[in-house]
């Protein structure tokens, strides 16, 4: 993706707290991909499958490129704005239910009966999983959707081999970098870097912590307990953390180590 750095967005509700007004507590989190530490975190007033790009969603982020397309962002949210823009960020992202009109004029391009541009295998973990993409780049506005610049169709196949099953999955995507930017070899990298805040981030607060049964569910204090999570969950990612949960127990079972 250039010299930009990827950057997930994704929001997560606190299920146990509760704001002054009875309102659950969501709360929207930059994460790096390739660090895997959170680099900002802000509240947001409705759920994060719910949160419009133009509520606001990137305007508290504190990142500004170095040029006007320096610094991809792939968001789990649903529309850029102009403000947005000036944070001089690309967006990346897939298509989900949310956005059901955006999603169906994707399907009806049928990026899917066209042969693929890119494709890759992979084998691990007891199966095999084969990746296409396809990428359509003349949209000439069929697409509605600010700054779009490729629409794309990834399609998994994955063949199960203890099971010997096959299961497949078509996912659409939609990006403001140019084909240069983002060749069809170099999309799949960041899209799937977008799943990393939920299973390195958001997975990690609600198993290894059990974030949504603390007892501090009122006032500011759930939000800076998410944020002390986080932090702790960063630094570990940066020493080299790979288990948080074994890192941790490592660290209570050795209360004098201070190295």
């Amino acid at each position: 993706m250039g010299a930009g750095v990827a950057v997930a967005v994704d929001g997560k509700t606190l299920e146990g707290a509760r704001s002054a007004d009875g309102r659950q507590m969501h709360l929207l989190a930059a994460f790096l991909h390739q660090e895997a530490t959170v680099v900002a975190q802000h509240r947001s007033p409705l759920p994060p499958m719910k949160s419009p790009w133009s509520n606001n969603c990137l305007i508290p982020f504190p990142w500004r490129g170095p040029s006007s397309r320096s610094m991809p962002c792939i968001p789990n949210t649903k529309r850029p704005d102009t403000r947005s823009r000036k944070k001089k960020a690309d967006y990346l992202f897939t298509v989900k239910d949310n956005q059901p009109t955006l999603k169906t004029h994707i399907e009806d391009l049928h990026l899917n009966d066209a042969p693929p541009h890119d494709q890759t295998a992979d084998k691990g973990h007891g199966r095999v999983e084969v990746r296409s993409i396809r990428i359509s780049k003349e949209l000439n506005d069929y697409v509605e959707f600010p700054y779009v610049r490729q629409v794309f169709c990834i399609r998994r196949e994955v063949t199960h081999l203890r099971k010997n099953k096959d299961t497949s999955e078509t996912v659409y995507g939609i990006t403001s970098l140019s084909p240069t930017q983002a060749s069809p070899q170099r999309i799949p990298a960041p899209n799937r870097g977008q799943l990393s805040i939920e299973n390195r981030l958001h997975w990690v607060r609600d198993v290894t912590f059990d974030e949504d049964r603390s007892q501090i569910r009122t006032g500011t204090g759930p939000r800076v307990m998410a944020s002390l999570r986080n932090l702790v969950i960063s630094i570990l990612r940066r020493c080299g953390a790979t288990n948080i949960a074994k890192t941790l127990r490592s660290f209570a079972f050795r209360t004098h180590h201070s190295g």
